[in-house]
């Protein structure tokens, strides 16, 4: 049984987070992708990290962008097309039991919008999200809605195994303590949600 974890950074956040990802001008544009195939031992089958080639449209000059790395030049001269990066990604899916990501929501929606604009498709899977599966386990305040806070990936980490990781934002070491994250909860029998 394989689980295919991934991650995406964005140029951006959604103009509607209810919008659907057939919505494709709501949401915004992958700048790095990452994911890693693995099987209930924790080998890893198969992984890629890529910063995408912008195919007109840009990434921020804000602080954040700028201090992660990203940028419309850096990426127009090291990424690659996301079309290209999809062929993998769709025969690791195939391969897989479920997708697992931390905000589920969020990545699944952007991959999905790209994968409408290059028009490819993949398998339907189980969706797993390590974010709402551990509201209740981490128990962040404050409380909205009747709920504690959506755990951060940092937050999640911290609580399972008492430190931080390096390279949060950086789409493969978040798909990294992704995967660690989860195995860690199925270990603790922890009730997984999408």
């Amino acid at each position: 049984m394989n689980y295919l974890f991934f991650d995406t950074e964005t140029n951006g956040l959604p103009k509607s987070w209810k919008a659907p990802m057939t919505d494709v001008d709501n949401w915004p544009r992958i700048i790095q992708f990452a994911y890693i195939l693995m099987d209930e031992k924790q080998n890893v089958i198969s992984q890629d990290c890529r910063l995408i080639t912008p195919d007109g449209w840009v990434i921020p000059e804000e602080k954040f962008w700028q201090d992660n790395g990203y940028s419309t030049q850096k990426n127009a001269e090291e990424g690659v097309s996301l079309d290209w990066v999809f062929d993998d990604f769709i025969d690791c899916l195939e391969k897989s039991k479920a997708i697992v990501a931390h905000n589920m929501s969020f990545d699944y929606n952007v991959v999905g919008a790209e994968m409408i604009r290059y028009k490819r498709s993949g398998p339907k899977l189980e969706k797993i999200c390590t974010m709402k599966s551990s509201i209740d386990l981490c128990k962040l305040l404050p409380v909205r809605f009747g709920s504690f806070k959506f755990p951060k990936l940092e937050e999640l980490h911290t609580h399972l195994f008492g430190c931080s990781f390096d390279g949060a934002h950086d789409a493969l070491e978040d798909v990294r303590a992704t995967a660690r994250c989860f195995f860690e909860m199925k270990k603790l029998g922890i009730e997984f949600k999408y």
